[in-house]
């Protein structure tokens, strides 16, 4: 009995739950839109922004538990939006699945820094 409670404790301090992506998607959201962000080169781009915020969140497991933040922009859909650049997060452990749209889009790469004010949303489901 100890070890099947030691079993879950672990698997749930390392697994997602769906309380906490939404948690963490949104207090990613808040912060990114809260100040200015630094782009360069070295920062990896609004992908890494965007994983580094939720992670940075607090929410999530304490271990383990892997967020995926996928670009879905396609610059030859006519129906896409203008103006955006958009990303999905999920996980393995919830179903849930979170669309962001990030504008500015991301601007092209450059020796120096660039300080820019994003304005970030976010919806629930697949980017469309």
């Amino acid at each position: 009995m100890f070890a099947a409670g030691a079993l879950y404790f672990l698997h749930a301090s390392s697994s997602w739950s769906e309380g906490e992506l939404h948690d963490a998607v949104h207090s990613a959201v808040r912060t990114l839109d809260a100040e200015d962000q630094t782009f360069a080169p070295w920062t990896g781009g609004y992908r890494v922004m965007i994983r580094d915020a939720i992670e940075d969140s607090g929410e999530g497991p304490s271990t383990g538990g892997v967020v995926r933040v996928s670009e879905v922009d396609d610059q030859y859909d006519p129906d896409a939006p203008a103006g955006v650049d958009r990303f999905e997060v999920s996980t393995e452990d919830v179903d849930t699945v979170y669309c962001l749209s990030v504008s500015p889009p991301e601007p092209e790469p450059t020796v120096t820094s660039v300080e820019l004010a994003l304005d970030v949303t976010v919806d629930e489901g697949r980017c469309e």
